[in-house]
């Protein structure tokens, strides 16, 4: 049995992201905002989301543009107080996301008992945010030193949004993670017809 059916209790689970509104230190965040407002809106999604029927939720702050690649302390915090807020609410298995920050997403993990983590967690990348190099030796070791050995990390092969600077091919990029890092799953975006995600458990 895959790990994913024994989380999810389903053999093909369906995961829904729920994306929250500019947070604090965003640039899109207005004087007008609030956290309050945040996690309003992120309430009514989470419902919304959760009646639909999904398997599971990720937690994404994907309207921080444009996304920092050392977040600031503001937005792991500020995502952690919403999950926080939330948790009574919440009926399925969750995970997280710090878009383009994978210790911010181990971290903030940690601190709300989320179930899986997704995020570009290896790999040499450049785009719009510039170029950002994921320490995945690093990540691993704070991933242990805060004992989340059950933890599942989903792994971007190749974000949508940036170009991985690795010349080999993808399978011989997955071969050599699964190698080295032994993900848990790994994402794969297709380009064929939609940009979305598709997730493949190891």
């Amino acid at each position: 049995m895959f790990w994913t059916e024994a989380l999810f209790k389903v053999k093909k689970p369906i995961i829904s992201m729920l994306h929250m509104q500019p947070l604090p230190g965003d640039p899109l965040f207005k004087e007008k905002d609030s956290m309050r407002r945040v996690v309003a809106l992120a309430r009514a999604d989470l419902h919304a989301i959760q009646d639909g029927g999904v398997d599971g939720i990720i937690f994404s702050n994907e309207f921080s543009l444009p996304y920092q690649r050392r977040m600031s302390f503001v937005t792991p915090s500020a995502m952690a107080r919403v999950i926080g807020e939330l948790m009574n609410d919440i009926r399925v298995p969750y995970g997280v996301d710090c878009i383009s920050d994978g210790l911010a997403t181990i971290e903030l993990a940690a601190a709300v008992d989320a179930s899986f983590a997704r995020g570009t967690f290896s790999g040499v990348y450049v785009g719009d945010g510039g170029f950002y190099d994921n320490q995945l030796s690093e990540l691993l070791r704070r991933k242990s030193a805060l004992r989340l050995d059950e933890l599942k990390l989903l792994y971007f092969l190749n974000p949508e949004s940036d170009i991985n600077l690795d010349t080999r091919n993808l399978a011989a990029i997955a071969r050599s993670l699964v190698f080295k890092a032994s993900p848990d799953a790994l994402c794969a975006v297709s380009y064929t017809h939609l940009t979305l995600p598709t997730i493949y458990s190891v």
